[in-house]
């Protein structure tokens, strides 16, 4: 490939935003070109200016995080990476992730805590239709590709298409695109060498609590299961997510 576009979606990142820019900048590759793109989402507090000569393209965040990911599913591009503004690339990621790209694909880098490297997921183990678990272990494929930063064509997303706008402002719409996209063909890959960093809520601890980041989830984990499981397999698991949600109210999407 000769070209990959990165889009940064970016929200009030005054902070982050400029050094999230340059660690694509300074990326390491072999021969291709990087273009970057801020797909600002109504930043009040101007740090689009920031990207420091880059394209930025303004949205409207009528669908918070969701009108970005759907602003990446049309940008005009085709290779192209999403990465949140909070994300900081280890110089070879991209190298790594294009390396690592195979056809029919959406392939994620491994995520990683700042401070020390470790692994914050590679991906999301389903293991309950409205529960999943960071998955720590290396695997080629995953069950649920992460939003936070991500790979693909063009090709892939007009297929799969749009991601769902009811699972606004987030939570959940990584699920709803990954099981879309499996039963499409789609294959959902971890590029093993590339290394994300994440602060983790950096943008989402700004606008909400952890109660309604909670709320959200949990309305957003039973649209998951009435969309795609039906008859009494669906009810049992509503159940279940009701009874568990009840008592402990549990988020295991709060790396957003």
């Amino acid at each position: 490939m000769d070209k990959v576009t990165v889009a940064v979606l970016n929200y009030n990142g005054k902070d982050i935003l400029p050094t999230c820019v340059e660690s694509f900048r300074n990326q390491i590759t072999d021969g291709f070109k990087i273009e970057i793109v801020v797909l600002d989402n109504a930043s009040t507090d101007e740090s689009y200016k920031l990207a420091n000569g880059e394209k930025v393209i303004h949205l409207d965040n009528k669908h918070k995080f969701i009108t970005g990911l759907n602003a990446f599913v049309k940008l005009d591009a085709g290779y192209k990476i999403f990465v949140e503004n909070d994300v900081i690339l280890a110089k070879d990621a991209v190298l790594q992730l294009v390396n690592a790209y195979q056809p029919n694909s959406i392939i994620q880098p491994v995520i990683c805590y700042p401070e020390d490297g470790r692994i914050m997921h590679a991906g999301i183990n389903f293991v309950w239709p409205g529960y999943g678990f960071a998955e720590k272990t290396l695997k080629w494929e995953v069950d649920v590709f992460a939003t936070t930063c991500f790979m693909t064509d063009s090709s892939v997303l007009e297929k799969v298409g749009l991601f769902d706008e009811n699972f606004a402002p987030a939570y959940y719409e990584d699920v709803d695109y990954s099981i879309r996209a499996k039963k499409l063909g789609v294959n959902l890959l971890l590029a093993k060498q590339a290394k994300a960093y994440h602060l983790a809520n950096f943008s989402f601890s700004k606008v909400m609590t952890k109660w309604q980041i909670s709320e959200v989830c949990h309305r957003n984990r039973e649209y998951v299961i009435k969309k795609h499981f039906k008859g009494l397999d669906r009810f049992l698991r509503l159940a279940t997510v009701r009874l568990l949600d009840s008592t402990i109210r549990p988020c295991f999407y709060d790396h957003k």
